[in-house]
């Protein structure tokens, strides 16, 4: 591999007779005869050395498999389908892995069309130093009032131009820019992985990303990430390969799709809740589920379920029915005032009280949570009625944050959740209350239904059995009018009778009878 020389006469007179690169070879020319199916069909040992192959290792093979990207033109040039001569700048791969940038110069194929061999030269490019693309006035306007950024990079990630949208979106001094690497604009944790696209690219033609669009992170000069939205391209100028990248500060959209994505899952929370309200009738497994819940959704330190008391005053005492990542021996328990309490401020107020940082807040001359001192932050939200709340829900954190709408309304959510489980259970005990005092008054008027019936079928007996004992001795005596009064008389009896028999037919529903049916 890797002739140092060209060929020697000997050498040369091994090639087929006639053969055209016989006096390119001669006069170490780095030249390429091609078939209509592009494949390699001779070399010269000029164009050996430059690509570091034998060749015998070319003979046969693709030329387009040594060059860094496509050729359509070439390809339509060795098939007949183009009749001109072709020009282009392109990089050839060698044997070493290298990258060699090269102006190839191919003949048009002969008269005959399809099937003609077409012969090229590889003159490889001087490695001095590159040419700067010209931007002109017009250009440079457009690039000026763009509000996205726009960088253009050499092939060794150098920036050759940067608009001044650059210093908007990065903080990054154009001028400061131009002249050093793009790596100063990369996250060091991607800084290789951009390293080695490049190489791969430069060597294969692969991309890695789509670059009509993709979404990387930029490095901010204060240090910090920007997410950005980035186009990709390249292009050749003078000979020479660019790449030109136009991105644009996506935080508002991600910032817009983080909070929709909390709100989805706070929606979701607040449904699986409001079920296990419905499904579990046990208070504090309810109250452990909604600090856990809450606690995750605002990834805190600490969520807490708290019932209170009015101690007068203002103040109230507080008793701890959950706590999530709190320490139940430092949580609220004496008399507090609201300006001692987050917990307290909350309950006072009726309404959901933010503290973004404690040390910053002049409602509170206390800790968030006495005698917690840690924590920086917090949010609190009265469980049940302003003028009757049950107690409070609260969220703190140790370090200082923001709260936005959706976190309060989410919270609140939780809280009413909390609220109405607690009034519904007070209702179900009110009304087992009320089940249980008419079943003992029902059964109180069953037994006094039984014993009135059985108390009240003696005299009704003795009444029937003197009306028989009248009929039998005086009904022969009886004239017209009297027996029409007994007839009355033993009527009413036998109705008596009737009345009484169904009252106690009544009374033995429940312990004899059967299922009552309407």
């Amino acid at each position: 591999m890797n002739p140092e020389s060209p060929n020697t006469p000997a050498e040369v007179e091994t090639r087929p007779s006639g053969a055209p690169l016989s006096l390119l070879d001669v006069a170490g020319v780095p030249s390429v005869r091609l078939t209509s199916s592009g494949t390699i069909d001779d070399v010269t040992a000029a164009f050996g050395s430059l690509t570091g192959y034998e060749r015998s290792e070319l003979l046969g093979r693709r030329f387009a498999d040594l060059l860094v990207g496509e050729l359509p033109a070439l390809d339509a040039l060795v098939a007949g389908e183009r009749r001109e001569p072709l020009a282009a700048t392109r990089s050839l791969r060698t044997d070493a892995g290298a990258v060699v940038d090269v102006e190839l110069h191919f003949d048009s194929p002969s008269a005959d069309g399809a099937g003609s061999e077409v012969t090229g030269i590889v003159d490889p490019k001087p490695t001095s130093a590159r040419s700067e693309p010209a931007y002109g006035p017009t250009f440079e306007a457009l690039a000026d009032a763009v509000p996205d950024g726009i960088i253009v990079l050499d092939t060794d990630s150098e920036i050759r131009y940067a608009n001044p949208a650059v210093e908007r979106i990065l903080g990054h001094d154009p001028a400061e820019l131009v002249g050093g690497s793009k790596l100063d604009i990369i996250p060091p944790r991607l800084r290789q992985t951009h390293l080695d696209a490049l190489q791969r690219y430069l060597e294969t033609g692969e991309r890695n990303l789509d670059w009509t669009y993709v979404e990387l992170p930029g490095r901010h000069s204060d240090g910090h990430e920007v997410p950005l939205g980035v186009s990709l391209n390249d292009f050749f100028y003078d000979g020479d390969r660019y790449f030109v990248g136009l991105f644009r500060d996506i935080s508002p959209r991600k910032e817009a799709e983080e909070a929709l994505t909390t709100k989805v899952a706070q929606l979701e929370s607040v449904a699986y809740l409001g079920r296990d309200a419905l499904e579990n009738a046990d208070d504090d497994a309810l109250f452990r589920k909604a600090g856990e819940l809450v606690a995750a959704a605002f990834d805190a330190e600490c969520c807490a379920v708290l019932e209170a008391t009015d101690a007068g005053d203002g103040r109230a005492e507080f008793r701890t029915r959950t706590a999530v990542g709190c320490d139940d021996a430092r949580l609220e328990s004496g008399s507090v005032s609201p300006a001692e309490s987050l917990a307290a401020a909350a309950y006072a107020d009726g309404e959901p009280v933010v503290v973004e940082d404690v040390e910053a807040d002049p409602r509170l001359d206390a800790p968030l949570l006495p005698p917690n001192d840690a924590l920086r932050s917090g949010l609190a939200v009265a469980v049940g009625p302003v003028a009757d709340a049950w107690g409070v829900l609260a969220v703190y954190d140790d370090r200082p944050r923001e709260f936005a709408d959706h976190d309060v309304d989410f919270l609140d959510s939780v809280a009413t959740i909390l609220a109405t489980a607690l009034e519904r259970r007070r209702y179900e005990r009110r009304l087992n209350e009320t089940v249980r005092e008419l079943e003992a008054s029902n059964e109180r008027l069953e037994q006094f239904a039984y014993a009135a019936s059985h108390d009240l079928q003696e005299p009704l007996r003795m009444v029937s059995s003197y009306l028989e004992l009248l009929e039998d001795r005086y009904g022969d005596e009886l004239d017209e009018d009297a027996e029409e009064f007994l007839a009355y008389a033993v009527d009413g009896a036998d109705r008596m009778r009737e009345m009484i028999d169904g009252l106690l037919a009544y009374s033995r529903i429940d312990s004899q009878g059967d299922p009552f049916n309407r």
